[in-house]
This record gives structure tokens, C-alpha cells and sequence, in this order.
């Protein structure tokens, strides 16, 4: 009988935990963050492709839309995969050539990220963006990479977060919503770990080759015509040092998640991997992606989360204190 209370009040000490762990009030300013950081990534990433806009997504471009949609899906899920070809006849509609539309679905983009960044009309600009965002990667695959799959998710997540409940124009009006709540906190749970299991999974699938161990994927990196932005053959010298680094990056994304769990382990394991991701800016040129992800790293984990005046309680989860539940 002991045993069965015993059990009875750990089952309901680890609920309590685990409910404080993620609805706990939390300050809406790291989502805020997320919001302005996502948008500045990509308004930023928008003006370098603005002076190619036609070439990139213009049924005449280098990928033509005949590759990209032929039109003949008719499953369930063809919805889910817009495509610029659909507002052919709209655009003929309104008078405009299929060039001009291009420009105007782009231009409306752009509109809903600078929206998105100030927080005005924060939720329906925050839709808009993720539906052209989605329409135009859909209408020029090629031109896809992490960058742009990340922000998918992110704007996705983004969708159902309370972004601009403050820094918003929203906030201001005095219509974004509660500076302190259980949805904020619920956000940057999800945000938090959606990161600690990307991490894990890219730490794991790195860890499963020999490349990551011996050195091979940092050297050919760094020394790939497409991506090398500086002369380091001389690394073949210094053979240690490459495989030094694969095994830190490795080592760092598996036990990324412990970010989550430990307050303290918490500064030091984000700096190293905004160190990487900075190091991926510098020496492999990927800005956009390296921006992006140190933004996803800063708003999740170094912005302060607890409301003001309101005791720290869901800061972090001390598995320790719901394993010993006899104690």
C-alpha cells in the first residue's frame, strides 16, 4: 500500500513538473525575437535574389515551370504544394502579363515580411508569408537549400505563436495579445525542442559515417570550389585539426539537447554552436542559412523567458527532481 502511494504521488509529482515545464507564463519577448529575427532573414535573403527575380521564378526561367508543375497531380495532397502556374488565370484577370505577376507575387512577399518584422496585422502577415513563401520554393526547387527549409518550419511554427504580443506595432495598438502566457511559454517549448531533436538527428546521421570521424567532411567543405571562400589546402598539414572539428561538431548536435534540460550547460553549449554556425557563414559562405540559425538558436535559449516578477520556476527541467520521486 505504501509503495502504491508512493508511486501515486511521483506519477503526480512528474505531471506537475512536466505541466509547470511547459505551460508555465513565460514572457512573449523571445518569441518576438524569433519573429523580428525570421523576418530580417528573409527580407535580407529577398533583396539578393530581387535583381533575378524573373530568371529564379518566371515561367521562362532557368528551371521553366513546365519541369517544375505539369499540372496533372490530382492527388490528395496536391494542395499542399502551390505552385505560381495556379495564378495564371488571376493574372490574366487583373491585366497582367505573367512576368508582372511574377513580380507582384514577389513584391507582396516582401510586403508581408516587413509587416511580419514590425508586427503589424502580426498573425494574418505571418500567413502570407508562409503561403508565398511556399508558392515561390514550390515554383524554383533548385534554388532550395537549408535556408529555405528551415524557415518553412520555422514560419510554420510561427503560425500559431503569440509573435506579436511585444517589440509590434500590434503591442502598441494594444492588440497583440498577453506580454505574459501559457502560449508563449507552450511556443518556446516547442521551439526548444524542435531544435534539441534537429540537432540530435544531424549529430546522429553525421556520427553514423567515417567521414565526421576522420576528418573527410571538414577538409572537402572548406576546399569546395562552390563553397571555399578562402585558400585552406594548407589544412592538409594539419590533418588533426580537421578531425578535431568533426568530432566536436558531432559530439556538440548530440548533446545539444542538454540546452533544454540544464540551465547551466545552457550558455556555453548555444555559444559553441553560434560559434559553428558562424564559422559555416565565414569559411563556406552560407550566410543566409548560418544567420538563420544563429537567430533560431539566440531567441530559443538566450533571450530571457520568465515575466517579470514572477518567481523562475519553468526556466528548466530538472529530470533529477522527477526521477527521485521517493525522496
Amino acid at each position: 500500500m505504501i509503495e502504491r502511494e508512493t508511486i501515486k504521488r511521483g506519477g503526480q509529482r512528474v505531471a506537475a513538473a512536466m505541466t509547470e515545464f511547459f505551460t508555465a507564463p513565460a514572457s512573449a519577448k523571445p518569441l518576438a525575437v524569433f519573429r523580428i529575427g525570421l523576418a530580417a532573414v528573409l527580407l535580407a535573403q529577398a533583396f539578393t535574389l530581387a535583381a533575378n527575380v524573373t530568371d529564379l521564378f518566371g515561367r521562362q526561367g532557368l528551371i521553366q515551370w513546365d519541369v517544375t508543375y505539369d499540372g496533372t497531380d490530382r492527388s490528395a495532397m496536391a494542395w499542399a504544394y502551390p505552385h505560381l502556374s495556379w495564378f495564371d488565370g488571376l493574372f490574366a484577370a487583373l491585366g497582367l502579363s505573367e512576368t508582372a505577376g511574377v513580380y507582384v507575387m514577389f513584391s507582396l512577399y516582401v510586403t508581408s515580411l516587413v509587416f511580419l518584422l514590425v508586427g503589424f496585422k502580426t498573425r494574418a502577415a505571418c500567413i502570407a508569408t508562409f503561403a508565398l513563401q511556399l508558392i515561390l520554393s514550390n515554383s524554383s526547387p533548385a534554388t532550395v537549400y537549408g535556408v529555405d527549409s528551415f524557415a518553412r518550419v520555422s514560419l510554420f511554427y510561427a503560425l500559431w505563436m503569440p509573435l506579436g504580443a511585444v517589440y509590434s506595432i500590434d503591442a502598441i495598438l494594444q492588440r497583440g495579445g498577453a506580454v505574459n502566457s501559457s502560449a508563449a511559454r507552450i511556443g518556446l517549448r516547442f521551439l526548444q525542442l524542435h531544435m534539441a531533436l534537429m540537432y540530435l538527428a544531424s549529430g546522429i546521421g553525421k556520427g553514423m559515417g567515417a567521414q565526421w570521424w576522420n576528418g573527410e567532411a571538414i577538409w572537402r567543405a572548406v576546399t569546395m570550389p562552390e563553397l571555399a571562400q578562402y585558400d585552406l589546402m594548407w589544412l592538409a598539414n594539419y590533418a588533426w585539426l580537421p578531425i578535431f572539428l568533426g568530432w566536436a561538431t558531432v559530439i556538440l548536435e548530440v548533446f545539444y539537447i542538454v540546452a533544454v534540460c540544464s540551465r547551466r550547460a545552457r550558455l556555453p553549449i548555444v555559444l559553441a554552436v553560434i560559434g559553428m554556425h558562424v564559422g559555416i557563414a565565414l569559411f563556406l559562405g552560407l550566410v543566409s542559412f548560418a544567420s538563420l540559425m544563429i537567430m533560431l538558436n539566440v531567441s530559443a535559449f538566450l533571450i530571457p523567458s520568465e515575466p517579470t516578477g514572477l518567481k523562475q520556476t519553468a526556466a528548466s527541467f530538472d529530470p533529477q527532481s522527477v526521477v527521485a520521486v521517493a525522496a
